[in-house]
């Protein structure tokens, strides 16, 4: 689930332009289009903070193609188009009868394998039993996920 007014363009410098998409429901799991003079690039990331562009840096990139190319823009709506029906396995991990997760990441199949992207990890001093939700979803899924995290867009806004 997108929401239009949670996308945000950011950058670095004059020569760096990024759009970051955040799931609405998924704690700053994010389609992200780095563009720069050489390379437009596409790429997952959780995006929880943007004090520094690490998580951007250290993303999952699905598609890249040469600046400046005649058909960059169509390659873009392409490239997006595909990403955002993706299956996103969607885990949150409890402990004990607490109602917020110590844990919540996502799981994509980028060419073949499986990544994972952490989007919150709380370290915890007990042991206790822990318990999983798990589910499946989609940046375009009509319905949203039963964890619902939603992103901190004041916060990263305050960065961008």
């Amino acid at each position: 689930m997108v929401e239009p007014a949670e996308t945000f363009v950011t950058g670095e410098g004059s020569a760096v332009c990024i759009l970051v998409i955040p799931h609405h429901w998924l704690g700053g799991l994010s389609l992200v289009v780095w563009s720069d003079p050489r390379e437009i690039v596409v790429l997952w990331a959780a995006v929880t903070n943007l004090d520094d562009h690490d998580a951007i840096d250290t993303g999952e990139v699905v598609a890249r193609w040469p600046a400046g190319d005649g058909d960059s823009l169509e390659q873009l709506v392409t490239a997006i188009g595909e990403e955002l029906g993706r299956r996103i396995e969607w885990r949150c991990t409890f402990r004990g009868d607490e109602g917020s997760p110590q844990r919540a990441s996502a799981a994509l199949r980028i060419e073949g394998k499986s990544v994972g992207l952490d989007v919150l990890k709380r370290f915890h001093l007990w042991g206790g039993a822990k318990r999983d939700v798990i589910e499946q979803t989609s940046f375009d899924a009509e319905e949203p996920p039963r964890c619902r995290l939603p992103v901190s867009l004041a916060r990263l806004l305050a960065k961008a």
